[in-house]
């Protein structure tokens, strides 16, 4: 025995040392490494060291790390030996090779050598030892071959003896741990009084052996993690979690924390900077995610062994998460930080914000890599596991799992807002979105509605009163916290609290309105009337904030779209041509209207909405395509409620289309006034961009009118490419000016084309091939695809006239 092995061992049995942890770390995988015969009196060695029984998560890494490395060196120091072998004599060189074991043996008996000086020793240091060698295995697995060297082979040890050894050693120490150091809440106080007092330096030992644990767990069998106490372990872990956000109150005293000087300067307290500091370096935070992974596969683990008890541990660590986002969402709105801009910072608190940005992003992190594979199982759990029992008791449902899920992403809208939003196109690669957060939202929605979309007889009372339940609460919150005072006219601290309650409700409601969204095809009409409706049309006077505003569109849109085919008809004492503001009915029309809660959303907000569109399309506030797409769903919508009428007596063309030919007349009067105001009110440039935004809209309608409207609107577009022919050649234009006419004009005929190829129905289409045909001197030009152009030909050739056909019925 060398007299550096000696030296070593005395440092391991003394209670402390002055060599580095460093150090220490590389002695021990070199001497575990090159132990003769075998490593296991080392091995017991260390496992009863007072060294490493001083409980602290920085030697306990070190030891983890050390049996990591240990393995890396055991291997090199089998596979230079097999090298030296190899360049001996050819005799001596095959007989040694012959008569020696493989690398794999070798290493599975020193593996075995370790596991027998591991038994009988402390349990959270068994756990980081075999954490250690779980980690080395998985390193000579993944090694990638050098380059150039056939000899440098990539080895596993799966399915092997020693690797399940070492797992099922993992387990057993996990358990024992968990025994010795986790006290259940409903243990009386005699009873702690038979467990074993807990030193001063272990107080955290429950909570550094689920850090251990969590960096190696992904490596160990499902099977075998059965064999531990789950549910016990997800309480343990989701309050391992809880105390790394300190519960959510980490921001408590962020507000008392600043002063705001004279000159309008914000400091922050050193004392609340230090704490900020000493939490995201903290053990349990560093670790936030090999714990939050270590969380989402236990729940999942119970769900599938005993799904009753996976719930109510997912709904209890769902809850835990929900407290904590609350907290912490309330002390952000309640603190000044967030009412400045990087420009307005400091460097000292602009350093702060970054550092508690990142434990935001690091909480959002956390609940969505929990609640998106808790969600994920929670959609095979069979219903019959959580129906109300005989009793009247209710049981945890995934829709339960799915609105906690909910209001914890509600919470921390604020930050979900910095990345784009829930319902952003922006992929994740792009730096604007959150693909793992798109998957979250969307699979809490699926279990939030479930069968909903397609339960006929409401089978599901009690979940669909869930949905209205949360629209109303989220609505209602949005509400309240309506500005009543512009920041322009606050000073000082009102201005900076009014500017972070802005902000953050305006995040609230962008993830308000995409909720919304979703769920429009199973909310009733009383809640989009009470709730939904006065939510989103004042944000539609205000494009300031161009996310909630283009979400308030979206559902609105979603409404006209997913009841297009519900609404009942209007009925005939109805003004068939309401006027452009939708307020100009009669008292009785309006109280007959009261009786059909859908027909009132039709008549009211349609008009109102079709108007908002064409002013919107002279203030440029949506694109070409938003504008487009909104007006074709409002055509679709009113020209729906037509084809539910159910009417004894026959009615005029005025009567039943009035909606439809409110919408498209609304439009074309637009387009006859802007003729007017030509030379008035606009620039050429501005006149001629607005008017054609106003083409293309009508354009759209095509395919979602019905065929008695359809020729009075076909000679409408008719008259405007004729109209735009020959302003084509004013006199007086420029080249660029004509170059752009054209341009527009091409993009006219092609949308028109399109809409008939690709957007007409069958029934509609023999019509409009025939108008077409009829108008292909002024219609037809050398723009279109020569495809198009044979299609349309052969499709008029092979037209069979009917007499009684659509001309016919017109």
């Amino acid at each position: 025995m060398d007299r550096g092995y000696t030296n070593f061992l005395t440092h391991l049995h003394a209670g402390s040392t002055k060599i580095p942890l460093q150090k220490i770390q590389a002695t021990l995988s070199h001497y575990l490494a090159h132990a003769s015969p075998l490593p296991t009196p080392l091995a017991g060695t260390v496992v009863s060291s007072p060294l490493f029984l001083a409980l602290s998560y920085q030697r306990l890494q070190t030891l983890s790390t050390a049996f990591r490395y240990a393995l890396h060196v055991k291997y090199q120091f089998i596979e230079a030996e097999l090298e030296e072998r190899q360049s001996q004599s050819l005799g001596w060189g095959l007989l040694a090779n012959v008569f020696s074991r493989g690398v794999i043996t070798r290493i599975q008996q020193w593996v075995g050598a370790i596991l027998k000086g591991l038994q009988g020793g402390h349990p959270i240091l068994r756990l980081v030892c075999c954490c250690g060698i779980l980690l080395g295995m998985e390193d000579l697995r993944v090694v990638v071959p050098k380059e150039g060297d056939d000899n440098h082979r990539r080895i596993t040890f799966e399915g092997s003896t020693a690797k399940g050894n070492v797992e099922d050693e993992a387990v057993v120490a996990l358990a024992e741990s968990m025994d010795r150091y986790s006290y259940l809440e409903g243990d009386a106080g005699w009873e702690k009084e038979f467990r074993k007092i807990v030193d001063a330096e272990e107080v955290d030992a429950l909570s550094l052996s689920l850090i251990m644990m969590s960096q190696c767990a992904s490596l160990i069998p499902s099977d075998k993690l059965r064999a531990i106490p789950l549910q016990t372990l997800s309480r343990l872990l989701a309050s391992s979690i809880e105390a790394t956000f300190q519960s959510g109150t980490y921001l408590s005293k962020l507000d008392a924390s600043c002063t705001l000087a004279q000159d309008g300067t914000l400091s922050v307290s050193a004392t609340f900077n230090d704490s900020i500091l000493a939490m995201s370096a903290s053990p349990l935070f560093v670790n936030i995610g090999p714990l939050s992974r270590l969380t989402a596969r236990t729940i999942s683990t119970l769900m599938n062994v005993q799904p009753r008890e996976g719930l109510l541990a997912a709904d209890a660590a769902l809850i835990t998460l929900q407290d904590v986002t609350d907290r912490v969402k309330n002390g952000w709105e309640e603190s000044l930080l967030g009412g400045l801009t990087s420009d307005e910072m400091t460097p000292e608190v602009q350093a702060l914000s970054t550092n508690i940005w990142m434990t935001f992003k690091t909480m959002l992190f956390s609940v969505v890599m929990i609640s998106k594979e808790v969600l994920r199982e929670a959609v095979y759990v069979s219903p019959t596991l959580y129906q109300p029992s005989f009793d009247g008791s209710k049981n945890t449902a995934p829709s339960d799992l799915a609105l906690l899920t909910l209001r914890s992403l509600y919470n921390l809208s604020f930050i979900i807002y910095e990345f784009g939003g829930v319902a952003s196109l922006v992929s994740a690669d792009q730096g604007g979105g959150f693909k793992e957060l798109k998957e979250t939202f969307y699979l809490a929605l699926d279990n939030l509605t479930g069968q909903l979309l397609f339960d006929a007889d409401d089978q599901f009372p009690g979940r669909r009163s869930q949905v209205e339940a949360w629209t109303r609460e989220i609505c209602a919150q949005i509400r309240a916290t309506m500005p009543v005072q512009s920041p322009r006219v606050m000073v000082g601290l009102q201005n900076l609290r009014t500017q972070v309650l802005g902000h953050c409700r305006r995040a609230k409601t962008v993830f308000v309105l995409a909720t919304i969204e979703q769920l429009i095809p199973v909310l009733s009409a009383g809640s989009l009337q009470d709730w939904v409706l006065p939510m989103c049309l004042p944000i539609l006077e205000d494009d300031e904030h161009r996310e909630a505003y283009e979400s308030a569109h979206s559902v609105l849109l979603a409404i006209f779209s997913s009841r297009a085919q519900d609404l009942l008809a209007t009925p005939h004492d109805i003004d068939p041509y309401p006027s452009a503001n939708g307020h100009d009915m009669s008292e009785r029309q309006s109280q007959k209207l009261a009786t059909n809660i859908d027909t009132n959303i039709a008549v009211r907000l349609l008009p109102l909405y079709t108007t908002y569109l064409i002013e919107s399309s002279r203030q440029g506030k949506l694109n070409v395509h938003q504008l487009r797409l909104a007006f074709s769903t409002v055509v679709r919508f009113a020209s729906a409620s037509v084809k539910a009428t159910t009417t004894e007596e026959p009615t005029s063309t005025a009567e039943k289309y009035g909606l439809t030919w409110y919408c498209i007349e609304a439009l074309l009067n637009a387009i006859r006034d802007l003729s007017e105001e030509r030379t008035r009110s606009q620039s050429l440039g501005a006149y001629d961009d607005h008017r054609h935004r106003l083409h293309l809209m009508i354009i759209s309608t095509i395919p979602f009118l019905p065929l008695d409207l359809l020729p009075r609107v076909l000679d409408e577009i008719r008259a405007i490419i004729i109209q735009g022919r020959k302003r084509h050649f004013d006199l007086g234009s420029t080249p660029a000016r004509l170059a752009d006419r054209e341009a527009r004009r091409k993009e006219l005929n092609q949308a028109l084309l399109s809409e008939i190829l690709e957007g007409v129905g069958d029934l509609e289409k023999d019509f409009v091939m025939r108008w077409w045909y009829d108008n292909r001197h002024i219609l037809e030009d050398d723009i279109r695809p020569g495809a198009d152009h044979q299609r349309l030909g052969s499709a008029r050739k092979k037209e069979v006239k009917n007499p009684d056909g659509a001309l016919s019925r017109l």
